[in-house]
């Protein structure tokens, strides 16, 4: 395969779980980290350290960063459309103790 060609997967379906969720104490933004499963027929993708963050809309679901050469941070995992709006769903409710 050349690295300019997309590898597509045909699944029925994928599960999305918030499998664990670490709360952080203190005043900072950040509320908790999550680890996110992403299920399928043939196999998961486990996430680590997406977090969720007060902002001044409310509770966020942010992507995992990471520290580039440069300096700068970088989202690692960008989510989008109505995923991402699901996940952030999840996330309040796993941090309210409504899941978990």
């Amino acid at each position: 395969m050349k690295t300019d060609e997309a590898l597509t997967l045909d699944c029925d379906s994928i599960a999305v779980t918030v499998d664990s969720l670490r709360r952080v104490d203190g005043d900072g933004s950040c509320k908790a980290f999550l680890k996110v499963a992403f299920s399928t027929r043939v196999g998961e993708i486990i996430i680590d350290n997406f977090r969720l963050v007060e902002s001044k809309r409310g509770a966020l679901f942010v992507s995992p960063p990471a520290h580039n050469k440069d300096g700068k941070w970088y989202d690692d995992v960008k989510v989008t459309g109505k995923l991402g709006s699901l996940l952030n769903d999840a996330a309040i409710a796993a941090y309210e103790g409504e899941v978990l």
